[in-house]
């Protein structure tokens, strides 16, 4: 049996550093390696620094039917206090070979240690023998996953990831708890109490949450608010931890412990599986699937549990799998996702695989009999990752991912027409409120930002929007919907309203005006031109156009003008162009890159030329080159017609008529 012996001498002192406390058992230097095949969090104490295994003197003592028996016990290595890591360690599960010493070598009376180094009360010692063998570490087969990444290139990683799945991860918390605080619940769990005690139950049952406790099984501890999260749309409620709790407090929350630099992530966008399509080629196929309570196949380590506390109808609970309102936990499940992604593309030799956190997207090559599908199930059921069914679908040709529909066969993406829809009906309840709180703007926002996931020119309209929402605090709070905001909630509804949520891929590379033979160009006091592929315009500035003597115009006006007139006319021929401009104006490159202008009488005209490269599929930017050279433009714009010839004499012979002014604004 485990015995901890605590040696004391006669005097009184508190200026031991920790590193006086000595464990006498040898270590050793090993490599990264996998857990043994029957490891649990039953068995497992604080999670070892990178490269050191305890290893037991009986190895080298007992016998065989003993040494069989052996649990092998890896020491607190970890920027967190020994002492702290040790308080949470069962003291007696089973009967071990390994004799575990810890020696305080403070002199003090033997009464009292003020490290508190003590074995654990024997009552709180068989709570937490009862709660550690009750739950396994995680349903993921450590051994096969082992297997699968012995020749991953990366040692510490692979450790890293071993070692957390068979102990449990450390969360990242920076300080130990100093004291006991307990959070008040959140009004939406107070506003549904049968939903958390039916969501708590299940969450219990399936071993991802324990309790509940009459009192809790730590000391200290910490409670977190707990509430209920509805989806707008489907209703399907969901309990929430609220890590971030308490808010404006002098009480650190847990995510307040928690660093974000280490545990930052850079996710996956539509674009970069456009991209995969794109280099699978037209009518690739796709597949995806989806991990089932991705979070909650990932185990904390029993050191951190005391951090993951909730309290219900005046019981305790703590998680003991990872939740969705921790800080770190995206990025510790990504490492498992990240080890499969590795398997799917290094071992299994799939061509292309995306996942972003628990999504998988599989693209293989439209030539192929593709078989992705069932590689990726089998590797998920060898490693133990269990899989939704019904979100687990293909391989076909048109598939949605991350909520936008892809099809490779007519190489486009688009917004589900139900979203479509929602968004509209989303914008027309707006269109007439002058003031929303700041949660309804967000929600709005949030919906945008979903449209521009294939709308990338949508951009240019949401910034006064993100500006107002920033202005005040608290989620309840009002917003005075101004006149710009106004202007951009309409924009974009009469975009959404005319717009079949279609839009086709767009080539990989910007080509440049000269490589696509369209230039356009301006004299304020003659009139204005533009050349493409052969065909060309000029004419005069139209009878309303804003004069430039009244002072209250714009330069950049006159640049953009025959611009926007090129693009009505001949937008239809830059589908799916990236397009760069050349100019030497440095306001008209900034107010085309950026969408916008503080001139009012440019945004109209701005705002007809978005709407085209929505409507045709194509991006438009610009870059300054002083002094750039642009003779074919300039001379139609100044109507030397004989120069235009001598420059292109395979031209056209009759000028593209021009649309009306109106037809080149959008207010």
């Amino acid at each position: 049996m485990t015995n901890l012996e605590h040696s004391f001498t006669s005097s009184h002192s508190t200026s031991s550093p920790p590193s006086q406390l000595t464990i006498q058992t040898p270590f050793q230097n090993v490599s990264a390696s996998p857990a043994s095949s029957n490891f649990n969090l039953s068995t497992a104490t604080p999670a070892q620094a990178f490269g050191r295994r305890f290893v037991p003197p009986a190895a080298a003592t007992v016998s065989n039917h003993l040494r069989s028996n052996i649990i092998q016990v890896f020491a607190a290595l970890t920027v967190t206090r020994l002492h702290f890591a040790l308080k949470r360690l069962l003291v007696t599960l089973q009967p071990l070979s390994t004799v575990l010493k810890i020696v305080c070598k403070d002199p003090h009376p033997k009464s009292v240690c003020p490290r508190r180094y003590k074995p654990a009360p024997r009552g709180k010692t068989l709570i937490r023998k009862k709660i550690l063998n009750k739950h396994p570490s995680t349903p993921i087969n450590i051994p096969n996953l082992s297997s699968y990444l012995s020749s991953h290139p990366d040692p510490v990683f692979v450790d890293y990831l071993i070692t957390g799945l068979s102990q449990g991860f450390r969360v990242g918390i920076l300080s130990p708890l100093s004291a006991s605080f307990v959070a008040k619940n959140l009004q939406s769990a107070r506003q549904e109490p049968e939903v958390v005690s039916v969501l708590l139950d299940k969450e219990v049952n399936k071993g991802y949450v324990i309790g509940p406790f009459t009192s809790p099984p730590f000391s200290p501890f910490r409670i977190n608010a707990i509430g209920i999260a509805t989806r707008k749309y489907s209703g399907k409620k969901r309990l929430i931890f609220d890590m971030s709790s308490p808010h404006s407090s002098n009480i650190a929350s847990v995510n307040e412990n928690i660093p974000l630099t280490p545990f930052s992530l850079h996710y996956a966008t539509v674009d970069n599986a456009i991209q995969l399509i794109k280099l699978a080629g037209p009518g690739a196929w796709l597949a995806k699937a989806d991990i089932t309570d991705a979070f909650k196949i990932i185990p904390i380590h029993p050191s951190d549990w005391p951090y993951f506390g909730v309290k219900w109808n005046s019981k305790f609970y703590f998680a003991v799998r990872l939740t969705f309102g921790c800080r770190s936990s995206p990025h510790i499940f990504n490492s498992l996702s990240e080890a499969l992604c590795w398997i799917l593309l290094n071992i299994c030799k799939l061509p292309f695989v995306l996942h972003l956190l628990d999504d998988f997207l599989l693209v293989d090559f439209p030539s192929s009999q593709s078989s992705i599908l069932s590689i990726l199930k089998k590797i998920f059921s060898d490693v133990g990752v269990p899989l939704s069914a019904e979100k687990t679908l293909g391989p076909s040709t048109s598939l949605e991912f991350l909520g936008i529909s892809l099809d490779t066969v007519k190489m486009q993406a688009s917004l589900p027409q139900e979203k479509l829809l929602r968004i509209r009906s989303f914008l027309e309840s707006f269109s007439s409120l002058r003031c929303v709180t700041k949660r309804d703007m967000l929600s709005l926002l949030g919906h945008l930002n979903f449209a521009m996931s294939i709308i990338p020119q949508g951009r240019t309209f949401i910034s006064r929007l993100l500006t107002m929402a920033h202005s005040v605090q608290k989620l309840s709070d009002p917003i005075q919907v101004d006149d710009g905001c106004l202007s951009d909630i309409k924009f974009w509804t009469q975009l959404l309203n005319d717009w079949n949520g279609i839009s086709f891929f767009y080539n990989d590379a910007f080509e440049s005006s000269a490589d696509l033979q369209l230039f356009t160009d301006a004299a304020p006091s003659i009139g204005f031109g533009g050349f493409f592929r052969g065909q060309w315009f000029a004419e005069k500035w139209p009878n309303k156009f804003p004069k430039k003597e009244s002072g209250s115009v714009s330069s950049a006006l006159y640049e953009i003008y025959p611009l926007v007139v090129a693009s009505v006319i001949w937008g239809s021929a830059w589908s799916r162009k990236r397009i760069l401009l050349f100019c030497d104006n440095e306001a008209t490159v900034a107010i085309i890159n950026k969408g916008r202008s503080s001139c009012q009488t440019i945004m109209p005209f701005l705002r007809r030329l978005i709407w085209q490269s929505v409507t045709f599929n194509f991006i438009i930017k610009a870059a300054h080159i002083p002094g750039h050279c642009n003779v074919i433009a300039d001379a139609l714009s100044r109507f030397r017609f004989q120069t235009f010839r001598r420059l292109c004499p395979s031209a056209n012979t009759e000028p593209t008529p021009c649309p009306p002014l109106s037809a080149t604004m959008l207010n």
